[in-house]
């Protein structure tokens, strides 16, 4: 649930739904997140210093950056700001001797329906960011899931503005309760990847302010971002980034003071310059905010010296938040791999699994008293590798610590058990090769670790070393900065072992004069980047790959993929449906992928790629425990199967814990918990933007106004395959004895509900009780605007008080602002956004 402002006493009469029987209700703990650190008078002390310190050279020096990362170094010793990428992980230099903890996507954050959690990991987040030696983190993204193809829609948390606002809230405070910042982005309605640096999002005021800028202005009143981005797109036909009505709405309406970074190459004319909204042009060196340009327009007139001086102390006061201005010191960037963090990551992970089908009579949670020698059949490309099915593309991409894939995890699980698995692709539908798994790998025979051992020399010749290290990827990428004694020359040797038999096809694709050697015959080089190689199960190979860089390489970036496919028979399919036939369960991983959505990469369709549909088909008729696990960001189309399996999960991309997380929900580890933030239509035609969606003629128009999501299905009576918030698990549950207050103050903070939650299964698991609301006067049907997560053990309940923050029930009137307006509203308290019978039901008046 939302933390709101300490409620005030429950009124004294509270009705017990169908009696009139009265009870008093004690407010009880709910889970909030650690306050924010706010600007006290030695930091603005320490900023007054600094600007009386700075002349007018200097001030013109600090609205752009010095490098892709920084701000400018006005003099010696003076500090810089560093931001890092960072809505799934900080990535810092993205230098591979340097990994990062890979964390799920905040649509999986979302999917958890718990701040307290979101705010855990994402202290995680701080520490790293902190590690990379940087100050601000460039996250979170709280942009709306408009449309299921949009290609970001992973990296945003929700179709839904209230839950957006909670989970932004605990993943701000969450950074910042570390010493470090967020940068809350994008500002505002970037809401697809198609043309996304000229495209006008034309949407009407009241849409405008209920929907898109809503969590903005939530995340900023409840965590105080010490920093925010602004959009590549135009709003209403001005770009965001030189929008007077969005430095009005940012700077008066809700007084923020903190820092205004552009996306990178977001600024697009003189005018973002004399707006008071952007105080930072980013990447350096900078064009139309660069030195020579600020000059320009403070000599001319253009720029007051007033408003250079409040984008000056908004950057010195980032700074301050920071601690830089106290430590002005450059952190060395280094990487940890605590076991409390894999521990938190996996936890994270496993619960925002979404079961959207369950029969209960079938061979799930899978136990022994469930499977015999048959076993367990994985099919799937996106079981057998690990990071192409972790993450999306994007900005969001790092060098993780490692990845586990679900083979690897269901495999362990299954030795331990003493029960037979075995794994067949299936179908193939990568665009690009992925990466070998560095499962496969060990830096030496006797390893008790994967990975494979990387060695730095300072001479092509490879006679002087500069540094080794261990790496737990077989993707690399090296920039100049990380190399200053150019060229580049490396040796990376491994120890591989394949889990299968059969003609693997090796490829090697990077940048350089590059070779691969096996147990030292020469395989591949630049001129021929695959072939087919046999390999043995059980057998070791003593794999070499050396690189030296050219002086044809552009601009000193490096990169180098070492990518594998199994064995394919001459009919992966039928073989998919024939190692199903012979065993007890047959599990599918399905799903999407970084080759098909992300960052600069809106979906083309909603169905699976390539033959996934045919091939969950085939395999659910030879076998009835057929489960399909769906990996992506994002909706997909199930229709052509949904009826022929007992049960279907979602993941959206889960980080470094991918498999062992999935691994723990189909074995009963982890009871499924996860609810979807977001909708699954039945088709494509359904969706509310799908007459405007990608845009066209430079325009996307918004025309379904605040009915996004959820919203849209309530009022147009359309049923969606999966409804929001919807979501099962392994046992059930039931509310009941709902108490609330018949009526309550139009001022009051906040209005309480009561209520039991019965767990009637077998299983202990949590339950996310969420409170829908129609507020009167409004044209939606209903809408989220409380929720909270609770445990019950089997066999008993819990009483849970959840608080309605009384600002969620405002509406907004073009003239008129934000109010709380006086009468009934009726409310829905379920287990999602869809009325059924075991829905409670009551009404509250405000008066």
């Amino acid at each position: 649930m939302s933390a709101p402002p300490p409620p005030p006493p429950p009124p004294a009469k509270t009705t017990r739904q169908g009696s009139n029987a009265t009870a008093s209700l004690a407010p009880v703990t709910s889970a909030t997140c650690a306050p924010s650190s706010m600007p006290g008078s030695k930091i603005i002390g320490r900023v007054a210093q600094v600007m009386a310190s700075l002349d007018l050279e200097s001030k013109f020096k600090l609205l752009s950056g010095q490098t892709a990362w920084s701000t400018r170094a006005v003099r010696e010793s003076f500090p810089q700001l560093k931001l890092v990428d960072g809505s799934c992980g900080a990535r810092g230099s993205g230098c591979p001797d340097y990994p990062s903890c890979l964390l799920p996507c905040p649509a999986a954050m979302a999917c958890t329906w718990d701040p307290e959690l979101v705010y855990k990991l994402c202290k995680v987040l701080g520490h790293e960011t902190k590690l990379k030696g940087s100050h601000i983190v460039l996250s979170p993204m709280v942009n709306m899931q408009r449309h299921p193809l949009t290609g970001r829609h992973f990296e945003c948390f929700s179709e839904d503005p209230f839950l957006t606002h909670v989970m932004g809230t605990a993943y701000v405070k969450g950074v910042q309760s570390e010493g470090v910042g967020c940068c809350l982005k994008h500002l505002v309605c970037n809401d697809c990847e198609f043309q996304r640096t000229t495209m006008s999002s034309v949407v009407i005021d009241r849409a405008l302010n209920e929907v898109y800028l809503l969590p903005f202005r939530r995340v900023i009143t409840d965590s105080n971002p010490w920093s925010l981005m602004t959009s590549y797109n135009k709003l209403n036909g001005v770009y965001t980034s030189e929008s007077p009505l969005l430095e009005d709405i940012l700077r008066n309406q809700w007084q923020y003071d903190g820092l205004v970074v552009s996306d990178w190459g977001g600024v697009y004319s003189p005018s973002a310059l004399v707006t008071d909204l952007v105080d930072l042009e980013m990447p350096g060196p900078g064009k139309w905010m660069s030195p020579t340009a600020v000059q320009y327009a403070f000599k001319s007139g253009q720029l007051t010296e007033s408003l250079l001086n409040k984008k000056v102390v908004r950057l010195l006061t980032a700074m301050d938040r920071v601690g830089l201005l106290a430590h002005p010191e450059v952190i060395t960037e280094s990487t940890q791999d605590r076991e409390s963090d894999r521990l938190l990551l996996r936890k994270t992970a496993a619960e925002s699994i979404v079961l959207l089908k369950y029969d209960n009579s079938c061979a799930l949670p899978l136990q022994a008293g469930n499977i015999s020698n048959r076993g367990i059949a994985v099919i799937g490309e996106p079981a057998l590798y690990g990071l192409e099915w972790a993450v999306a593309v994007g900005s969001c991409q790092l060098f993780p610590h490692y990845v586990v894939s679900p083979v690897d995890a269901i495999f362990e699980h299954c030795k331990m058990a003493h029960v037979p698995a075995f794994y067949e692709p299936g179908c193939m539908f990568h665009n690009t090769v992925p990466c070998m798994p560095s499962s496969w790998l060990r830096p030496q025979e006797d390893s008790t670790t994967h990975g494979l051992h990387i060695t730095y020399f300072k001479d092509i010749e490879m006679t002087q070393v500069a540094h080794s290290s261990i790496s737990r990827q077989t993707y690399w990428k090296w920039t100049r900065n990380q190399f200053p004694t150019i060229p580049l020359a490396c040796r990376i040797e491994a120890v591989l072992s394949s889990p299968f038999t059969g003609t693997h096809h090796l490829f090697l694709e990077g940048s350089g004069i590059r070779k691969l050697f096996l147990n030292n015959n020469l395989l591949l080089h630049s001129s021929l980047k695959k072939a087919p190689v046999v390999l043995e199960f059980g057998h070791m190979y003593n794999l070499r790959i050396e690189v030296v860089s050219t002086e044809s390489e552009p601009r000193g970036l490096w990169s180098l993929q070492l990518g594998c496919l199994p064995p394919l028979s001459d009919d992966p399919l039928q073989s998919a449906v024939s190692a199903a036939q012979r065993a007890d369960v047959a599990i599918i991983f399905a799903g999407l992928g970084c080759n098909f959505e992300g960052e600069g990469l809106d979906r083309t369709r909603y169905e699976l790629p390539g033959k996934q549909d045919e091939l969950i088909s085939k395999v659910a008729a030879v076998n009835p425990n057929t489960f399909v696990v769906v990996v992506g960001g994002g909706p997909v189309d199930m229709t052509k199967w949904w009826n022929k399996v007992p049960a279907i999960f979602h993941a959206c991309y889960l980080g470094q814990e991918y498999g062992n997380a999935i691994s723990d929900v189909l074995f009963g580890t982890v009871n499924p918990c996860g609810k979807l933030p977001f909708s699954i239509p039945m088709s494509i035609r359904d969706t509310p933007a799908f007459t405007s969606f990608p845009g066209e003629n430079s325009e996307i128009l918004y025309c379904e106004g605040e009915f996004i999501g959820y919203r849209w299905y309530d009022k147009r009576r359309i049923q969606p395959l999966c409804a929001f918030g919807s979501g099962l698990s392994y046992t059930q549950f039931k509310l009941q004895n709902l108490l609330y207050p018949e009526t309550v103050a139009q001022n009051s903070a906040s209005i309480p509900i009561s209520l039991e939650v019965l767990n009637v299964g077998k299983y202990g698991g949590n339950h996310v009780v969420q409170v829908y609301t129609k507020i009167p006067s409004s044209r939606l049907v209903r809408q989220l605007v409380a929720f909270t997560k609770v445990n019950v053990p089997p066999g008993q309940s819990q009483r849970i008080t959840i608080y309605i923050d009384t600002r969620d029930l405002a509406t907004y009137r073009k003239g008129l602002g934000w109010a709380v307006l006086p009468g009934p509203y009726k409310m829905y308290i379920g287990s999602s956004s869809v009325i059924t019978p075991c829905t409670l039901k009551t009404t509250i008046t405000l008066n």
